[in-house]
């Protein structure tokens, strides 16, 4: 029997209704463990309370085109590597509090992968939000978007990788990861994909050869649905999807390694926007941490505050993409050496 999972891609934030527009993907390949996830029991109830008519789930719903909205409406998107219903749950209340103070009405886009967002980004089909920082670097140079604000998290702009197994695993190390299942998350993740595999580089394992199997799985609660069930033997994920899991689940698991730190993605905007709404904007998210309202919707999507961003800041991920680069190549060399023998 398939298994499906409505992925909501579109959520329009309206004074008095909220319209959901799903994409439908298949996770039949997932075994999720009946376990009591605090955080899905916590959106069931949401999207319960608010009702969801049969009509909210015609999948020919196509993402609102440009022209179809007036001057006053501003896109919000999330490249996002979680559940698309606890990103909402997150960031509703900091859009509701963005919409308020610019008296503008707030589109909620929620694409599938972080690619899709990046091409949002670029089409003009999304006017500001979070990118992480992966994506970030890899459009940054269309010069059509501009970081105007850091995410800090627990006090802290840049956050790991973790790879993680269940509590009982008699992997330890990385030599242990040799032989063994392993998940990476989207393409596009950094936390996820890029870092981990620079590690596995660092430390002798090509994934591509020493793996028995390696899974994209590009949501990183899923992977951790997939350890526990033993659909893989190991994964990696973001420290801070670990750190704010639910700990019940995380009891179950531990933690083999841990990156070096690097960047939690910006908050971007589209240049088109102009410098007056941007700095508005920019204004705005500056000083959400000196006002209850402004706390209270930051504290709801598990941010302590925004702070001033530079492109630079982006740096030490560009260095870890030129740096995995010159591991593939490094490996594509070897390889052709030894065929030639």
């Amino acid at each position: 029997m398939e298994n499906l999972v409505a992925n909501f891609t579109v959520v329009q934030l309206h004074p008095t209704s909220i319209e959901f527009f799903p994409k439908i993907c298949d996770y039949s390949h997932m075994h999720l463990p009946k376990l009591p996830y605090k955080k899905l029991f916590y959106f069931v109830i949401v999207f319960l309370t608010i009702g969801i008519t049969s009509n909210s789930f015609s999948q020919d719903k196509k993402l609102p085109d440009h022209n179809q909205h007036n001057n006053r409406t501003l896109r919000f998107g999330h490249a996002t590597g979680e559940n698309p219903a606890i990103i909402f749950g997150k960031y509703s209340k900091l859009l509701d509090y963005l919409s308020k103070k610019l008296k503008r009405k707030i589109v909620f886009i929620q694409q599938k992968t972080y690619e899709d967002t990046q091409e949002a980004f670029l089409n003009g089909e999304i006017d500001m939000g979070i990118l992480n920082a992966f994506s970030y670097i890899n459009i940054s140079h269309s010069n059509k978007i501009i970081p105007i604000a850091a995410r800090v998290k627990r006090n802290s702009r840049t956050y790991q990788t973790f790879i993680i197994v269940r509590r009982n695993s008699k992997i330890k190390n990385y030599k242990d990861l040799i032989g063994k299942k392993f998940a990476f998350g989207d393409p596009f993740s950094t936390s996820s994909n890029l870092m981990p595999r620079i590690l596995l580089f660092q430390h002798g394992i090509n994934p591509e050869r020493d793996f028995k199997k390696t899974y994209t799985i590009k949501k990183q609660d899923s992977i951790i649905f997939a350890i526990l069930n033993k659909t893989v033997d190991a994964g990696a994920i973001a420290s801070f999807i670990f750190n704010e899991y639910d700990p019940r689940v995380t009891a179950r698991l531990k933690i083999i390694a841990r990156s070096i730190k690097f960047p939690l993605g910006p908050f971007v905007a589209r240049r088109a926007l102009g410098k007056k709404l941007i700095g508005e904007i920019t204004k705005i998210l500056l000083n959400m941490d000196k006002n209850k309202e402004g706390i209270e919707a930051l504290h709801r999507a598990e941010l302590d505050r925004f702070e001033v961003v530079s492109d630079s800041d982006y740096n030490p991920v560009r260095h870890m993409w030129e740096q995995y680069k010159m591991f593939v190549q490094e490996e594509s060399t070897i390889l052709k050496k030894k065929r030639q023998k």
